[in-house]
């Protein structure tokens, strides 16, 4: 089956990210429609049915989704953090536009979250 555009942006974002909740990917992708859980869950499940992500049930429901491209095992003790930086991710979205997130080196990602804090910082001062 052909991916649709949001279904590759899904898995995108997944790889990015390299673990995401049920409810994050929900609030993401499809925060525009009726019953964003319901859809979300739809297209998840399709996805890992069809193997292009893989579904963690060791923390319970809602399920964890992780990428099929890094060897992050289901139950790891970085799924927190990974976790944590979507979280920072999600929380400057929803106070603006963002240009590039990058979290495949945690020096990047540190780098730019002090110059958002920073930058601001300065703008509610």
């Amino acid at each position: 089956m052909r991916l649709s555009q949001r279904d590759k942006a899904i898995i995108a974002d997944i790889n990015r990210f390299r673990v995401m909740d049920r409810d994050s990917i929900a609030e993401l992708h499809f925060s525009h429609l009726k019953r964003p859980i319901n859809s979300a869950n739809t297209v998840l499940k399709r996805l890992v049915t069809d193997g292009h992500i893989r579904r963690s049930t060791k923390f319970g429901a809602p399920y964890l989704y992780l990428s099929r491209e890094t060897a992050l095992s289901e139950d790891s003790a970085k799924i927190g953090h990974y976790l944590a930086i979507l979280g920072v991710y999600k929380d400057i979205l929803r106070h603006g536009t963002l240009d590039v997130f990058k979290s495949s080196r945690s020096m990047e990602v540190r780098e730019m979250l002090s110059q958002t804090c920073f930058a601001y910082s300065e703008s509610t001062v």
